[in-house]
């Protein structure tokens, strides 16, 4: 158990480092321009950045009670360069920043962070999680859950699809400016996403494959995961503005000419009051601001500024997926500029020719290029109730140029006594949570296999147990071994849910960000009842885009031309399946089209359900995808205290040191 005062004195030097590694990375890779940053390297140094809050208020004041500035909500940050010293990599998450001007807060137990720094090489994150989080009157949520993991391996290079650096910041529930001026219940601003329970911001950096190039990019991405925001909610003037597509924004650097992009996936937004549409806002549009009807607001639909260098070694890009000005907010609240909703700043930047993995080059050398770099892992679900089921699955893409022989999987669980393990065909060896498949090849070049293993969790085991998977894979490629681990933290037994059967909470994700043409890849389906009692006649209906061909399917699925189909049955409460669809991208796809995903969850108690993904981007590189994986509407809560104290004169000094570096008028908002 961490005091309050022990706490403060830890966190107030982590802090010192963190943003003097901060600090070192913008006063050595960044010049600050008009624009949207533009990363400046060394001509062998390599790295970037992400940024992203789900809400920021530059300021705001409650007449007689309090005047914050630089409100964030859900913030989350990346930071990588690999010449700067104490860290490489550094990564932060937290549910809320802010400087408070006037008034009283008491801030201990109200915030939860997470912080890490590279070198060493972490190989576990950072997790935090608080429960009921009410910072009243300026924001409320119901859960809060930090995540910050940073890599630095001897080689400097990590794979496509394990970043250097993440920062996760999930809420469940969030509202921000609460009963300002009305009853419990209302409030300035709510969030919502209706493919789970958790709203969440995500800043990543890592590499990226390169065609016909051995060497590396970087990719620096951030990443909002919402469907709905609603504001003035609980007043008569409520208004929900839907969210089509939830906003990236995306820069890759490749060293090679023509090889930086920054992209960003424009969001349509509608907007709804009193059950009535009363606007759109569309990229497409011409015109992207829309004044509601009874003058209270305006909505301007954020764009991208991005700056790109044509030798293809620097990118940086910002948006924001909406600005609300309040232009008579019948709450008693004065809002100093704009209220910004998924504002994400990112840059990437590699040295002529991109970074050299391969060893006597310009990043410390070792590495080489892996057929086995993308192997990657999903579960069907974050969360399971205690006596449910879930799945892992292993996808083994050879990303060679030979035959992939001999190749072994060995997969580990994680989790409590009692848990029980299955696989399906092809059957592995299972020795208590262990699995191995001795030999599931040949994989031809681009080939994919996928392997599913079911885990049983044993009855009566308290909220917040935790599972995790780990899996190695090695194979023999032109008489060379190759290795390569992946691993899945999650998922973590919650609470029952109610309203009987519940298949609202499953999602879809994509096994990659961006792929090239002709590239294999995989759509995963997470079918998930997070209800008390049992799904029956569950079936999943998948119709594949145009520019994907079937390549295969898990669970004895059907496949008729685009259409793929499978028939479950029941369902458990807490339970969940991870249906797999292996397809190829067109060799002719067009580069800059996304190819998404679409599918339809049924069972008798509940109809019909709809899951897609936007995933992924036909692009020049390879980008793996994390796991997006659904979770319980209910409240998960955690073992064990969660470290919390007061905030020091130092660590307050050093907080505000480093959000001055995110916001506007800081030194940069990366």
């Amino acid at each position: 158990m961490i005091t309050s005062q022990r706490a403060g004195k830890t966190r107030a030097a982590f802090r010192v480092v963190l943003a003097a590694a901060v600090f070192a990375t913008f006063a050595g890779l960044v010049a600050i321009a008009g624009g949207p940053v533009q990363a400046q390297t060394a001509p062998n140094g390599y790295g970037g950045s992400a940024s992203v809050d789900l809400v920021h208020l530059d300021a705001v004041e409650i007449p007689g009670t309090i005047k914050v500035a630089d409100l964030s909500v859900a913030p989350a940050d990346a930071f990588v360069s690999s010449q700067t010293v104490p860290g490489h990599a550094v990564s932060r998450a937290t549910n809320l920043d802010l400087d408070l001007l006037s008034g009283t807060l008491p801030l201990t137990g109200l915030i939860v962070e997470a912080e890490q720094v590279a070198p060493p090489d972490n190989a576990e994150p950072v997790v935090e999680e608080l429960l009921n989080l009410d910072a009243n009157p300026l924001a409320r949520v119901l859960l809060a859950r930090a995540t910050a993991h940073s890599r630095w391996p001897a080689n400097g290079c990590v794979p496509a699809g394990t970043p250097f650096s993440l920062g996760q910041s999930e809420v469940i529930d969030p509202e921000v400016l609460t009963g300002v001026g009305g009853p419990a219940g209302t409030a300035l601003l709510a969030l919502d996403n209706q493919q789970g329970s958790t709203v969440f911001t995500r800043s990543t950096v890592g590499m990226v494959d390169v065609a016909g190039s051995p060497n590396k990019g970087i990719i620096a991405e951030a990443h909002t995961q919402l469907t709905a925001v609603t504001l003035f909610k609980g007043t008569t003037s409520e208004l929900t503005i839907n969210v089509i597509a939830p906003p990236v924004v995306t820069a890759i650097a490749t060293g090679q000419p023509g090889g930086a992009s920054v992209t960003y996936s424009e969001p349509i937004l509608q907007i709804v009051q009193g059950g009535t549409v009363v606007g759109e806002l569309n990229a497409a549009d011409i015109n992207q601001t829309v004044v509601v009807p009874n003058g209270i607001l305006e909505l301007k639909l954020g764009t991208l500024e991005s700056t790109t260098a044509p030798d293809g070694t620097s990118a940086s890009g910002t948006a924001n997926l909406l600005s609300v000005t309040v232009l008579g907010a019948p709450l008693p609240v004065e809002v100093i500029a704009p209220l910004s909703i998924a504002a994400g700043t990112v840059s990437a930047n590699v040295p002529v020719g991109g970074v050299d993995c391969g060893g006597g080059g310009n990043n410390n050398g070792g590495g080489g290029d892996n057929p086995l770099r993308e192997v990657h892992k999903d579960a069907s679900a974050g969360d399971v109730r205690s006596g449910g089921t879930f799945n892992y699955t292993v996808a083994v893409p050879n990303r060679g140029t030979c035959t992939l022989t001999g190749v072994k999987v060995t997969d580990t669980i994680t989790g409590p006594a009692g848990s029980t393990i299955s696989t399906t065909a092809p059957a592995g060896t299972v020795e208590g949570l262990k699995v191995t498949w001795p030999d599931i090849g040949p994989i031809a070049p681009n080939e994919t296999k996928t392997l599913v293993i079911t885990v049983a969790v044993p009855t009566g085991l308290p909220n917040g147990t935790q599972y995790r998977n780990d899996v190695v894979v090695s194979a023999t490629c032109d008489g060379k071994v190759y290795e390569q681990p992946a691993g899945i933290a999650g998922p973590a037994v919650f609470s029952p849910g109610g309203g009987g059967c519940q298949i609202s909470d499953s999602n879809m994700s994509a096994s990659h960000r961006e792929v090239i043409p002709g590239e294999t890849y995989s759509y995963y389906v997470h079918v998930f009842n997070s209800g008390d009692s049992n799904c029956s006649g569950v079936k999943v209906h998948e119709v594949l885009d145009p520019q994907n061909t079937f390549v295969s399917c898990s669970d004895n699925c059907t496949n008729s031309g685009q259409d793929v189909d499978w028939v479950l049955g029941d369902l458990p409460p807490g339970s969940s399946r991870d249906l797999v669809v292996t397809v190829k991208a067109k060799d002719d796809a067009p580069v800059g089209q996304r190819i998404p995903g679409n599918a339809e969850i049924d069972s008798t108690e509940t109809g019909a359900h709809k899951v897609s993904t936007q995933n992924p981007l036909v692009s020049g590189a390879s980008v793996l995808n994390g796991p997006e994986l659904p979770r319980a509407s209910g409240v998960l809560a955690k073992t064990g205290a969660s470290p919390v104290g007061a905030l020091g004169s130092l660590a307050a000094a050093a907080w505000v040191a480093l959000r001055r570096m995110r916001a506007g008028k800081r030194p940069a908002r990366i």
